[in-house]
């Protein structure tokens, strides 16, 4: 999968706009931050239909870089696709990182 940032505004309150493409679908992620400190913890949430999406990634320091940990908690009207869409973006993460 590939992003394309519209628009990330890295403070609390702040706008998260990222379009994910896989060549044939098409995922629009718009959100906002809640909580953001530096080097530790990144809250964001979503509204969608049936409640607010709310991720949140962790920073840890391990002796050869950093570990991030990232928790998804959803409503269950979230599709299953969610945990496809997951790996897809991982796997690509380094691309995306690159784009921020």
């Amino acid at each position: 999968m590939t992003a394309e940032v519209r628009a990330n505004e890295l403070q609390p309150g702040g706008e998260m706009v990222i379009h994910w493409t896989d060549g044939t679908n098409r995922v629009e992620n718009e959100g906002y931050y809640v909580e953001v400190v530096e080097h530790e913890r990144l809250v964001s949430g979503e509204e969608t239909e049936g409640g607010e999406l709310r991720l949140t990634y962790e920073f840890r320091d391990v002796a050869d870089g950093t570990e991030v940990v990232v928790t998804q908690e959803f409503p269950d009207s979230v599709p299953d696709g969610a945990v496809e869409g997951w790996s897809s973006i991982l796997d690509n993460l380094p691309e995306v990182l690159a784009q921020s």
